[in-house]
């Protein structure tokens, strides 16, 4: 099996199109137009119901819509948005995996049956393209290879976006969401590529936690020091400003290096990984509390700490911050 999910990166990407508007915008600028001209995105909506089963859930990385043709009689549709952020020649099996464990609880609940149209979106950096299911069977050929199921499905891959492509999307938030998802803070001078983001957030009416989550997301993928950040930030007001930088200082300094001090000075007696891996844990739950206690909600914590929001409430209820 691959490699687990990058859990920064996930629930990003999670974060991103769990918005209904941000959703539609890629959509209706990135599916293939024959596709696009189909479908009633007025229709849209996400589903909170997922079939992927448990020993898959840590690899397979679904997000499930439910939408509507523009036919006469319309027609009921599912499209899975499945995004990796490195290659996998077994995508497509996993992919295969959902589709059909999807229709077997449909049948099990006498559900009917919907047509799912798979969509992989990759945000790795290096080039790659999902091969097909023959491709897999190295040495099958004709007529043996014509038994194979044919997993027809849409591929987009971030690098493959122009800035020009992601710049004509219709919401300037979604735009700076993919322009982070592309995270070319590695470069000699990456202070051109944080102004434009902070400046299509600028421009936009966004949610102030979504600012706060693609600030927090660049500062845990890069080593940008805060000054460049603050800078960046030079169209955003001096609350947004305020808001980050102590989120960084707070939830990164505090949380993240003292629990890896305190890792260390445990790991002398029990074992350096040992005490590491306690440390990191006290660490994220000092980093859950000053969030808390700074305004953060649950689902912004658990994308800074890599937690799941289940093991974040159940650190708040330990501390009696939420009752039980």
């Amino acid at each position: 099996m691959p490699n687990k999910i990058n859990n920064a990166l996930d629930k990003f990407v999670r974060e991103t199109f769990s918005n209904v508007e941000h959703v539609t915008a890629f959509f209706e600028r990135f599916l293939p137009e024959e596709i696009r001209t189909q479908l009633d995105f007025t229709s849209l909506k996400i589903s909170r119901e997922s079939y992927i089963q448990k020993d898959l859930s840590e690899y397979l990385s679904d997000i499930v819509f439910e939408i509507r043709t523009l036919e006469e009689k319309p027609l009921d549709l599912v499209l899975l948005l499945e995004h990796k952020s490195s290659s996998y020649k077994y995508t497509l099996i996993q992919v295969g995996h959902y589709l059909f464990s999807h229709w077997i609880k449909c049948l099990e609940k006498n559900k009917p049956l919907k047509p799912i149209i798979p969509i992989i979106y990759y945000q790795g950096k290096r080039k790659w393209k999902a091969p097909s299911v023959k491709d897999l069977f190295a040495g099958v050929t004709a007529p043996l290879s014509d038994y194979l199921p044919v997993l027809n499905h849409i591929f987009i891959a971030l690098n493959s976006l122009s800035d020009d492509d992601i710049l004509t999307l219709k919401i300037n938030s979604l735009a700076a969401a993919l322009f982070a998802q592309k995270g070319r803070f590695d470069q000699t001078e990456p202070l051109l590529e944080l102004k434009r983001i902070f400046n299509l957030l600028s421009n936009s009416e966004v949610d102030r936690n979504f600012i706060l989550m693609i600030g927090v997301y660049i500062i845990s993928v890069s080593k940008i020091q805060p000054p460049i950040i603050i800078e960046a930030m030079e169209n955003m007001s001096s609350e947004i400003k305020e808001e980050v930088m102590t989120t960084y200082e707070q939830l990164i300094e505090q949380g993240r290096i003292e629990g890896r001090e305190e890792g260390i000075e445990k790991g002398i007696e029990k074992g350096i990984e040992k005490g590491i891996e306690e440390g990191e844990k006290k660490g994220k739950s000092q980093v859950i509390l000053n969030g808390y206690n700074n305004g953060l909600d649950i689902a912004m914590l658990s994308n800074i700490t890599q937690l799941t929001q289940e093991e974040v409430v159940q650190i708040l209820r330990e501390h009696e911050r939420i009752k039980q």
